[in-house]
């Protein structure tokens, strides 16, 4: 009784860790939506998208360890953090949004995975010379993991 206890506290303070990590990814997201609404200057948006890039990976870490499902699927993510944002962006969408190069997982992985592949997809755009197109693209991207960090965040609250 006392090992299920202390199991369910652990598990709790894990489950509080994980949602509030999810939170302020959400607030530095919605930071960085009105940085590309207000045609910020790249070099800024890029900054931001990066730090997203850097606090989903805790997240995504945490959400292998509850989903243990998805941990081959988001520990390939995972080794290819740092070189996402130096592809280019037809590779990112064939093998990362589209996950050519990635094995077979449920929705909930996918879902988790976006936390990282999308704002990395931002600061490859935010590298090329600000235009209208680009902006459009870099909203959609942002419009998109709102979606996936909702979906993330139910998933973390089970």
């Amino acid at each position: 009784m006392l090992r299920a206890l202390m199991s369910f506290a652990l598990w709790s303070i894990f489950t509080s860790q994980s949602l509030a990590a999810a939170d302020s990814y959400g607030k530095k997201l919605d930071a960085t939506m009105t940085l590309i609404q207000k045609k910020a200057d790249h070099n800024d948006i890029k900054k931001a998208a990066q730090d997203l890039v850097d606090e989903s990976q805790p997240i995504l870490k945490k959400f292998a360890k509850k989903y243990n499902q998805c941990e081959e699927y988001l520990g390939v993510v995972l080794k290819v953090a740092d070189k996402l944002t130096s592809m280019d962006l037809d590779k990112i969408e064939a093998d990362y949004h589209q996950d050519k190069a990635l094995p077979k997982a449920e929705s909930r992985c996918y879902h988790a995975k976006d936390l990282l592949v999308h704002p990395a997809t931002v600061v490859v755009l935010a590298k090329k010379k600000p235009s209208k197109d680009n902006y459009a693209k870099m909203t959609a991207e942002l419009a998109e993991l709102k979606a996936h960090l909702a979906a993330v965040t139910v998933n973390l609250e089970k």
